[in-house]
């Protein structure tokens, strides 16, 4: 077995435990297909150690309709990363132990009224607890340390600040994109449901993929360390 690697807690948070997680975990689609990932050229022999989901929620929402006209642009999109391994690892600065999942996502600060930039376990808690995101579907990656190194040179970009151009979907398209043969594209500004469709598109899609609450609520801050949400917590 690994041995746990060793952080520094200056540069990086272990997150709390959900106080009221008691709800037993869901199962895994058994028919999940994984999508290609992006490979080393010098890569032998790989070592998976994390399943990264796409998500994404076509819905409408009351506040996309202006004077009665539907803007179809969808709710959120997200990613979710699932530690496979035998050892905790760094998403940008949380660790992640074994065997948990933490979902990531970003969003403004008018719409958390608290901080706009990147949050763990939000869309985790929405899920749980406000029974959101429920017409989700999702693609999955399974990836190597190497990919994961990838995503976390991205998300420093991605701490702080929310604009209607770099919104949840750029987020969530710009870090699978990343680490997935199967690309997400489509017009500027990315939206919802444009990622939804090129989840669709792919035909490797899942419905209502579980996204465990494992977690307190966290955001990011200036300099990437998480703190803990006031407000959704």
């Amino acid at each position: 077995m690994d041995e746990s690697p060793l952080f520094d807690p200056e540069e990086a948070i272990v997150p709390e435990i959900h106080s009221d997680y008691k709800v037993a975990e869901e199962a895994y689609p058994a028919d999940e297909q994984v999508c290609g990932r992006v490979k080393e050229e010098s890569e032998v022999e790989p070592n998976i150690v994390a399943v990264v989901r796409l998500f994404s929620d076509p819905t409408t929402l009351e506040e996309n309709r202006i004077l009665g006209i539907s803007i179809d642009r969808g709710r959120h999109s997200f990613l979710s990363i699932q530690n496979v391994s035998s050892h905790p690892f760094l998403v940008g600065k949380l660790i992640l132990a074994a065997g948990k999942t933490i979902s990531l996502g970003t969003l403004s600060h008018g719409k958390t009224k608290e901080y706009g930039g990147l949050w763990y376990g939000l869309e985790a808690r929405n899920i749980a607890v406000r029974h959101i995101y429920g017409p989700r579907a999702s693609i999955r990656c399974d990836i190597t340390q190497q990919n994961l190194d990838v995503i976390n040179s991205l998300l420093p970009q991605f701490y702080s600040g929310w604009s209607y151009l770099r919104n949840c979907a750029f987020f969530a398209s710009t870090i699978w994109n990343s680490i997935s043969t199967v690309k997400i594209t489509g017009r500027s500004p990315l939206t919802a449901k444009i990622v939804y469709d090129g989840i669709i598109d792919s035909r490797m899609q899942s419905y209502a993929v579980p996204v465990p609450h494992h977690y307190a609520v966290y955001h990011a801050s200036g300099n990437g360390l998480p703190i803990k949400s006031v407000c959704w917590n």
